[in-house]
């Protein structure tokens, strides 16, 4: 008798498995389901941020008495801070772990954000918002945390529901602005706005650092924890055996994503993160300066307006709740672009996916430049977001799975640091080229989008059906 369980204790020391048969194994059970709600949630605090940053300027503008051009610099400072930190946040992912870099982000995003509601005035305001953005781009690692508790089949659908919430928090940011701004002022909106940052950092004892990231860092014991809470949760039998220890290799290194073998996947899909960007947050911000504009000038179409052109104060125009409804509808585009990625993503693949998304934008954006009426206007403009925010969110697919763990952290903060820059050169086109040259801004956004569908047709990798690296 005892010979019999010497020989399956034998046997069960001789068993061994990987994360990813551990995960695959698991499959997408109830664990799965609470991690999507809580990192939904940072894309939902991204996503208000991110809107304020639309429906601002205007309000500044009439209460501050601000120049055009400064309307720009709002949206500037904020994307000026993701681009600085996200470097920054992608070493910390790979050196200290992806739930660190989570809740420290998180947490300093509610202080500054608080202290922008706050702000005396236009510097102030632009210093805090500069430190806003540096606490976003660590919750956009979220992206990098989620993707390594995913199996393979629901990894792309799965990420692709982070836009339906992003979505989700730019409807409600607009709601609020239209029950809160005319009433209650801007300020008490931002501080509203602040507070999802505290419900991410109230979920700090749940969430677990990810096995990925355990396994790399030498803490295998931890690692075969964490997987067994997964299978508890999922109610699945832990696979027996001891889990394969991963190679120790140094993590976070910018040079590797620069090797012989990866440098133009990573030229290519830095390209893309930047005109894809600037595209995506090119019609948010056009969207509300278009609509201000035409509030204020009284008129149908902003061409070619001369350079020493001014907002007449008395004048000035607030958005009002028809703006606001405006800018709603063009917000629910995300949703229909949404589906339409998550019909082809696994059909057609990520390369293809993405490009005809980005060829939709580019359709309709260039259709923005023939403006029959305000009707018209809005519906290409619904067009436009319906295909850009699903490619936005593609690209954050593609890079998670074409990079490994002990890189995957600086490659999205790399990605998403080149990306802001875009967002940053969209502003001035956005809110202040558009002013004055209505149709070379249009152009612009229209020729770059199909610079950047050819570039994704010519990544060398597809990631479909392909399984997370580790080394």
């Amino acid at each position: 008798m005892d010979m019999f369980i010497n020989d399956e204790d034998n046997m069960e020391n001789n068993l061994s498995f990987t994360v990813d048969d551990a995960i695959e194994h698991f499959r997408f059970g109830k664990f799965q389901v609470k991690l999507s709600l809580v990192v939904g949630l940072v894309w939902a605090t991204d996503a208000a941020q991110v809107t304020l940053i639309g429906i601002l300027p205007p309000e500044l503008t009439c209460e501050w008495r601000l120049e055009v051009w400064t309307t720009a610099l709002f949206a500037i400072v904020t994307f000026l801070g993701i681009s600085f930190a996200s470097p920054f946040w992608g070493y910390v992912n790979d050196i200290h772990g992806r739930r660190t870099s989570l809740l420290i982000s998180s947490f300093y995003g509610l202080v500054f954000s608080l202290l922008t509601a706050f702000s005396p005035n236009i510097y102030w305001l632009l210093v805090l918002r500069f430190f806003v953005g540096c606490c976003l781009s660590g919750g956009l690692q979220a992206v990098t945390y989620y993707s390594e508790f995913l199996p393979v089949r629901s990894r792309g659908r799965c990420i692709i529901m982070l836009q339906v919430f992003f979505a989700i928090g730019c409807c409600i940011t607009v709601i609020l602005a239209i029950g809160l701004s005319r009433v209650s002022g801007w300020r008490v909106l931002v501080a509203v706005c602040s507070f999802p940052f505290l419900l991410i950092i109230c979920f700090r004892n749940w969430l677990p650092e990810t096995p990925r990231f355990l396994l790399v860092s030498g803490r295998t014991n931890e690692a075969s924890q964490v997987l067994s809470r997964i299978a508890t949760e999922n109610k699945k039998e832990m696979l027996l055996g001891r889990l394969v220890p991963a190679p120790q290799v140094r993590r976070g290194k910018i040079r590797n994503l620069f090797t012989k073998e990866s440098y133009l996947t990573t030229i290519l899909t830095l390209f893309t993160w930047w005109a894809l960007f600037f595209s995506y947050y090119g019609i948010l911000l056009l969207a509300t300066q278009i609509l201000f504009l035409e509030g204020t000038a009284q008129s149908d179409g902003i061409r070619d307006h001369k350079p020493n052109d001014s907002i007449c104060f008395q004048n000035c125009h607030f958005l009002d709740t028809s703006d606001y409804l405006d800018i709603l509808w063009t917000t629910t585009a995300e949703f229909p672009g949404l589906l339409i990625m998550t019909l082809l993503l696994d059909r057609i693949g990520r390369k293809k996916t993405l490009a005809l998304l980005v060829l939709i934008f580019a359709v309709f954006s260039g259709l923005l430049s023939v403006r029959y009426s305000r009707f018209m206007t809005i519906f290409f403009m619904y067009g436009a977001r319906m295909g850009i925010s699903a490619a936005q969110q593609g690209i954050y697919i593609y890079t998670v799975e074409v990079y490994p763990t002990v890189v995957r952290g600086v490659a999205l903060g790399l990605g998403t640091a080149t990306g802001k820059l875009g967002a940053i050169m969209s502003a001035t086109v956005a809110q202040v080229l558009v002013t004055y040259h209505y149709y070379l801004a249009i152009g612009i956004f229209t020729g770059l989008s199909l610079l950047a569908c050819i570039a994704i047709l010519k990544l060398p990798v597809e990631t479909r059906d392909q399984k997370l690296a580790d080394t």
